[in-house]
């Protein structure tokens, strides 16, 4: 696996990666489409429910229940000071606000999506999969602190493991998935892959295809 590695970080990646991009082409056309698809799907869309999306019951009330009084923004308009500088002035204060708070929400399993994006870098067979366990690492790290913190008690099983992989996945952005998994799949021995590194892997093909099944027919229970 070590000599592997430094043989295909070498000069012959490139080509060699290429290959793999050219031979499962099709695939990952189909997979592009479904990534750009659901890209801003909830994770309640991939079959991730309860503990599992890391939201408390009450943040779930509290997104659901209507607004009781309306923004401040709408109490300021009136047919005589739409137009005055006063009132561009709180929209845009409002707005700015509104922006920077969307920009701050804590987008769940984040960590773990930022890990995955990074896929697209890693030139060995070594580095690739270590950024796939690294990914399902997260996906533990970011369920556990929020069970930590809600003192609820869950267990992560492979059901919804493969439905959390195919949100991360989705929300990576990571190009020519299944081109990096053949590619790994290709340069690395048989004892690896069959450990828990080849069952990660496997996991995130499985969803590669699952998604990829979104855009050529109904959505089916993950």
């Amino acid at each position: 696996m070590f000599l592997t590695s430094i043989i295909i970080d070498g000069p012959m990646y490139r080509l060699v990666f290429e290959f793999f991009r050219k031979r499962y082409q099709a695939d990952e056309i189909v997979l592009a489409m479904a990534m750009e698809r659901y890209r801003y799907e909830d994770l309640e869309f991939f079959g991730v429910t309860g503990a599992f999306a890391l939201r408390r019951t009450e943040e779930i009330v509290s997104i659901s229940t209507p607004q009781t009084s309306p923004p401040r923004t709408l109490e300021v308009m009136s047919p005589k000071n739409v137009h005055s500088s006063e009132f561009k002035r709180q929209m845009l204060a409002e707005l700015s606000k509104s922006m920077k708070m969307y920009e701050m929400r804590e987008v769940p399993y984040a960590q773990a999506i930022q890990a995955l994006g990074k896929l697209d870098l890693m030139r060995s067979p070594l580095h690739k999969i270590k950024t796939i366990l690294k990914t399902a690492s997260l996906i533990n790290s970011c369920l556990n602190k929020f069970l930590e913190r809600t003192d609820k008690k869950v267990e992560l099983d492979g059901d919804h493991l493969f439905s959390i992989i195919n949100y991360v996945l989705v929300r990576s952005g990571v190009s020519s998935i299944m081109a990096h998994l053949k590619f790994i799949e290709a340069f690395t021995t048989t004892n690896i892959m069959d450990s828990v590194s080849g069952y990660y892997c496997t996991n995130f093909e499985a969803a590669s295809n699952y998604l990829g099944s979104l855009v050529t027919s109904p959505k089916k229970d993950v």
